[in-house]
């Protein structure tokens, strides 16, 4: 476990100074996580989102003590917001694991790590491990920024506190670690293959469209997310991580990875 907390300690040493890592952690959270709600709950509440009213038809029935306003805004958050919160996990997973494989073969500096007692499993599970925590770290610091975001405004205004629900804490314990693990396992996939960070990086933006269709789905309505959907999402997302491990221990080999 210490080769591990090594690796960790290395790579974000390495990975701090590259500006456009810093950049990408630091922006992404900040507007999706914080700026899109925040302006969410202010568009909502003031009357603004009246076009979006047809929504409260499809309000659970424990919603209906609330106001009209704050119906539409709980569905929302619940239905609506999972979707483009969880690209947060999968945008600062992959730009960690892309940038901690590639660096090190930029830097060449791989092959000092492959003369190390690790076989190529533990190096590969190292890197992982090293670009999980902070994936996870940036994750949930954006959660803490979404309830600010959300329950302050909404105790202001309306006096209650809507976040989190239930739903959000499938997703936060749930679904969000095993999304943050998805963006780590495709990157380590794609970067056996790109040569630089720019290419794994947007390579990796491709995981980016099952949630833009998951979204969409949501706004139209052909899909509607509920705790089970999660649970199952979640489940969806560790078979295929597993299968991206998979292939990736394949894919690797020492001689690339010099």
């Amino acid at each position: 476990m210490a080769i591990f907390w090594a690796m960790l300690k290395k790579d974000l040493q390495v990975l701090r100074r590259q500006r456009q890592v810093v950049y990408i952690t630091l922006i992404i959270p900040t507007l999706l996580a914080v700026v899109m709600p925040l302006i969410l709950v202010f568009v909502t509440l003031q009357g603004f989102g009246q076009e979006a009213s047809g929504m409260i038809a499809i309000a659970p029935a424990n919603l209906t003590h609330l106001s009209p306003d704050m119906q539409q805004l709980v569905i929302l958050v619940d239905y609506m917001m999972p979707a483009y919160f969880l690209m947060v996990p999968i945008m600062v997973g992959s730009v960690f694991a892309a940038g901690g494989m590639i660096t090190e073969r930029e830097h060449k500096t791989m092959e000092a790590l492959l003369y190390t007692p690790l076989s190529l499993r533990q190096l590969l599970s190292a890197k992982l491990f090293a670009a999980l925590v902070p994936a996870l770290v940036v994750s949930w610091l954006s959660a803490l920024g979404t309830a600010l975001a959300i329950n302050i405004p909404c105790w202001l205004l309306r006096g209650i506190t809507p976040f989190p629900s239930p739903i959000w804490w499938v997703i936060l314990f749930w679904v969000l670690p095993l999304t943050a693990a998805l963006g780590l396992t495709f990157s380590l996939l794609i970067s056996a293959s790109a040569q630089t960070y720019q290419e794994a990086q947007q390579k990796s933006a491709l995981l980016v469209v099952p949630l833009t269709l998951l979204l969409t789905g949501n706004i139209t309505g052909v899909i509607a997310m509920d705790l089970k959907a999660y649970f199952l999402l979640g489940a969806a997302f560790l078979l295929a991580n597993i299968i991206l491990l998979i292939l990736a221990s394949r894919r690797y080999r020492v001689e690339q990875m010099i």
